[in-house]
């Protein structure tokens, strides 16, 4: 399906894409280099729903120390949760990505996602006939 950028779905799609991108620049929630906490709570129309939806920034109290934020109180984590282990349980796919065919696909306008697991290859293929 060939959409043209006169598509108003597309050009809806787009514009959602910048916005998102945009606000997402402007917000400090990633901008911590150590591991801590923040709980949030999605109360709409308070500091934390805001947060969420990226309307506004965490609050600079926060800066150091785990804290959790419910509707528009702020305060300090005592004892904050570990930190989850990551497993890397993704697969080494070398092979089996050499079986399928190298195609352009434009970035713009679709998603491009890696692939982690060979059942994603071969559900590919499958469906490719």
């Amino acid at each position: 399906m060939n959409q043209l950028p006169e598509d108003p779905c597309m050009q809806e799609i787009q514009r959602l894409r910048a916005d998102y991108e945009a606000k997402r620049a402007r917000s400090n929630l990633d901008s911590a280099g150590d591991r801590r906490c923040i709980r949030l709570a999605d109360i709409p129309g308070t500091i934390s729903g805001d947060i969420l939806r990226l309307k506004q920034n965490l609050p600079d109290s926060v800066d150091h120390g785990d804290h959790e934020i419910i509707g528009d109180k702020v305060r300090p984590i005592l004892n904050p949760p570990p930190p989850p282990e990551l497993d890397d349980d993704s697969e080494e796919l070398d092979t089996i990505l050499a079986s399928l065919p190298i195609v352009d696909v434009d970035s713009s306008k679709r998603f491009v996602k890696k692939g982690k697991y060979k059942s994603e290859i071969r559900n590919l293929l499958e469906c490719e006939g």
